[in-house]
């Protein structure tokens, strides 16, 4: 243990202390210099260039609660501060009806979301967005036939629905591909007998091809 320290030690010295030879002292500056330089430029670097780099494109599935359960499949790309991505949603939410029963509804619907990145650490570990989106699909209405037969839908079974919503999202990667994703969006729908403003809760996963 002592002979490698004291070799290690005279490696060192011999690096940081310049030769006495005046065309060695000048070529043994020059390669400091050098990898001097390439230090600091790999330090100035941003850590996270291979994590959430623009252009990168990613894929993703998460768990959404709005009243019921629900899931979500998304993909998109990050941008230079932001994201966008187009999500498959299938979420369930119940609405009182006059009659004192709950009215079950299930919601079919393609969103596109853009999102802000408001702030991260150095290394974009943590990443906390927030933006809006538009959505267009299908609601039905009591699409188990739970409800008793004397109470009378007089919407229909189902109606086209669309709107637009604000989202707000966070990213924790575990490695520069694998994340997990916490969520929160209010929808405000434009066309639904169940409700106009809602809330939607998400947990998932987001993987960068």
């Amino acid at each position: 243990t002592f002979y490698i320290y004291k070799y290690n030690l005279r490696s060192w010295n011999k690096f940081i202390h310049l030769p006495k030879n005046p065309k060695t002292r000048l070529g043994f500056t020059m390669h400091k210099l050098n990898f001097t330089a390439i230090l600091l430029i790999l330090s100035s670097l941003p850590i996270s260039a291979q994590r959430t780099m623009k252009g990168q494109p990613f894929v993703g599935a998460s768990a959404l609660w709005g009243g019921s359960p629900g899931v979500s499949l998304h993909a998109g790309a990050y941008l230079e501060r932001s994201l966008w991505e187009v999500s498959l949603h299938a979420d369930g939410h119940q609405a009182p009806l006059s009659t004192g029963d709950r009215l079950e509804c299930l919601d079919i619907l393609v969103s596109g979301d853009w999102q802000w990145r408001i702030v991260s650490d150095r290394s974009r570990r943590f990443l906390l967005y927030g933006g809006a989106g538009i959505f267009a699909g299908y609601e039905m209405y009591d699409p188990r036939s739970s409800l008793p037969s004397t109470v009378d839908l007089t919407f229909g079974k189902g109606v086209i629905l669309y709107g637009i919503s604000a989202d707000v999202s966070s990213e924790v990667f575990l490695s520069r591909r694998f994340a997990l994703l916490f969520g929160s969006s209010v929808p405000l729908n434009f066309s639904s007998h169940a409700g106009r403003l809602r809330w939607r809760a998400s947990f998932g996963i987001r993987i960068n091809l």
